[in-house]
């Protein structure tokens, strides 16, 4: 019974948190929006962005998901993207914005 509560609880969180922010983007203003096929949501605040990639893609096309997300992080936000932040990878971009 526990082992079943057990799944049953970390098969809720990992549902809910898939376009969820990572930790300082909450309170957060966001937009979803789609770029070359794929499946974004923008995160953005002050002067810094997330794009969560949440369409699959394959390991062809990881390089095309990452210039989507600079796309669509500049589209949302109107501004140019200055930097790409550490920790960011084909599915979380992280980016210092230039307004």
């Amino acid at each position: 019974m526990t082992r079943l509560c057990f799944a049953a609880a970390s098969l809720c969180l990992c549902l809910i948190a898939c376009d969820t922010p990572t930790i300082g983007f909450l309170p957060d203003r966001s937009v979803a929006m789609v770029e070359d096929g794929m499946r974004f949501r923008v995160h953005l605040k002050g002067d810094r962005a997330q794009a969560v990639r949440l369409s699959n893609v394959g390991i062809a096309r990881q390089r095309q998901a990452r210039a989507a997300a600079l796309r669509v992080i500049e589209t949302v936000s109107g501004c140019r993207v200055a930097r790409i932040e550490g920790g960011s990878d084909s599915v979380l971009t992280k980016a210092q914005l230039s307004c």
